[in-house]
């Protein structure tokens, strides 16, 4: 889209400002908490999206959020230039007087994020007003979708063919499939190996698949890496590609400048034409351009658009993702999977793979909504193909790791979250401020807590939320530690 002039752009760069001078000069507990309640779209000044940035990668990386480890993030990134150079950046707590403003700066920018959202979304509506080679639908006297209402009476006797299994037990045809795991457990080469397989109706994981044209676009490897991956795949299975059904589209790097309306609109161009029903996403995150993938709204949208290849193009969909940080072995297999929790429920199927005690082995756990339940089963790696290890148990994954002893007593960290169950949890920065401990240090415990079966969370990152268990209520009123 096409930069509008900057005096045009509804913002506020004193607030900008303001709200991140808040999260630097608060106290520990308070800061996460407000550096929780920002997002990126709320920053049209470079160098405080910059600044933004590397808070985020602080907190991450359990940094405190002041001055200090700022400008040594900043400078280890090579972004002090965009950050406003060392001057600027180590007078921003100066631009505000107190923490206590915070409540209103962050008021100021999320009203400026919202007019420039609703600027974009006019300027799309401009330029599809303009393109006269796209057809628009006139209004017309009859309501809008009633061509596609159905007859209930009609639906209950009407005759259906039964579901296809593009590759059974794993994913139906036009459906959306998600291949999740964590950073270096191979996912991309998997991925890969499915694809190849149905585009030459060859088994995978010892399941059959039907022969389908596949369409792998490819957001992240340089086109020599893939091609590279692509000939170890082929020639470990065996297969002979053939002309026409196995078509690579490497994007990396001519994504710039597309919103993702634009970028499915081809996409769904490019499968038709080349008649292909499956269309591999490698990674999505790469093709989210537009949007937060912790914002519930954005994935929405997001998968709205993703929705397109299964209506338009009439194609399966196989998006590869990553999991949240950290150790997943205690969580429910879609809450594994990093953002929004959006992102789960939109799936038709889930492929989540976590590790295994063995290593280079991971458990897959398979989850449908038209397929029949599959048992998690073990697979591993042996360069350049996961194969099935039936000879390990699915229940044995790799549990977080112990630490020193606490200095802190676990039941008295657990009383202060005594009234947070499933339906009204609590953030991390929360519970902090109640146990009155920093977050960093509190952070420390949760994996520990999580496996011992005295916690839940749901979701990842900054939205994720805790909440006691039967066991850790148990402790924690054994302990007698009221608050």
């Amino acid at each position: 889209m096409k930069r509008r002039p900057q005096e045009s752009i509804p913002r506020d760069t004193e607030s900008e400002a303001g709200a991140l001078a808040c999260v630097l000069s608060a106290e520990p507990g308070d800061a996460e908490g407000m550096l929780d309640k920002l997002e990126e779209a709320h920053f049209e000044d470079i160098r405080h999206l910059t600044v933004f940035r590397a808070l985020l990668a602080c907190h991450e990386d359990g940094e405190p959020l002041n001055a200090v480890s700022l400008w040594q993030k900043v400078k280890g990134y090579g972004s002090d230039g965009e950050a406003g150079g060392f001057e600027y950046v180590s007078a921003l707590p100066d631009a505000t007087p107190s923490p206590i403003n915070f409540p209103t700066f962050l008021s100021t920018i999320q009203d400026r994020a919202e007019r420039r959202r609703m600027l974009d979304r006019a300027e799309k509506e401009r330029r599809a007003a303009l393109d006269l080679a796209k057809p628009v639908i006139a209004p017309t006297s009859r309501p809008h979708w009633l061509e596609f209402v159905e007859d209930g009476a009609t639906m209950q006797v009407c005759e259906l063919p039964p579901v296809v299994e593009i590759a059974s037990g794993i994913v139906a045809e036009r459906a959306k499939l998600v291949i999740c795991s964590g950073s270096k457990s191979y996912k991309t080469w998997l991925t890969i190996d499915l694809a190849l397989s149905i585009a030459h109706g060859v088994p995978f994981l010892e399941r059959e698949t039907v022969r389908t044209r596949v369409l792998y676009v490819n957001l992240e490897l340089k086109p020599d890496t893939f091609t590279r991956r692509l000939q170890a795949v082929a020639e470990a299975k065996g297969i002979s590609i053939a002309s026409g059904w196995f078509n690579h589209l490497p994007l990396r790097g001519k994504l710039s400048g597309l919103g993702i309306e634009e970028a499915v609109t081809r996409l769904v161009a490019n499968a038709k034409h080349l008649g292909c029903r499956v269309v591999v996403l490698d990674p999505c995150y790469k093709l989210n351009v537009e949007g937060d993938e912790n914002s519930t709204r954005d994935q929405t949208l997001f998968f709205n658009a993703i929705d397109r290849l299964t209506t338009e193009a009439e194609a399966t969909v196989i998006l590869n993702d990553h999991a949240g940080k950290g150790n997943q072995s205690e969580k429910d297999p879609l809450d594994v999977i990093r953002g929004s929790s959006a992102k789960g429920g939109d799936l038709d199927a889930a492929f989540v793979l976590r590790r295994h005690d063995v290593e280079n082995s991971f458990r897959v756990d398979l989850i449908h909504r038209e397929l029949a339940p599959v048992d998690p089963f073990v697979i591993g790696w042996e360069y350049p193909l996961m194969q099935l290890r039936p000879d390990l148990d699915a229940e044995n994954m790799k549990k977080a790791k112990g630490g020193r002893h606490p200095a802190h007593e676990p039941g008295k960290l657990l009383a202060a979250i005594k009234d947070c169950d499933e339906n009204h949890p609590i953030s991390i920065s929360a519970w902090s401020a109640r146990a009155g401990i920093p977050r960093g240090t509190l952070t420390g415990y949760l994996e520990g807590f999580r496996v011992k079966g005295w916690i839940r969370t749901h979701g990842d990152g900054r939205t994720a939320r805790n909440y006691i268990t039967t066991e850790g209520l148990a402790l924690a009123n054994k302990h007698g530690g009221e608050e």
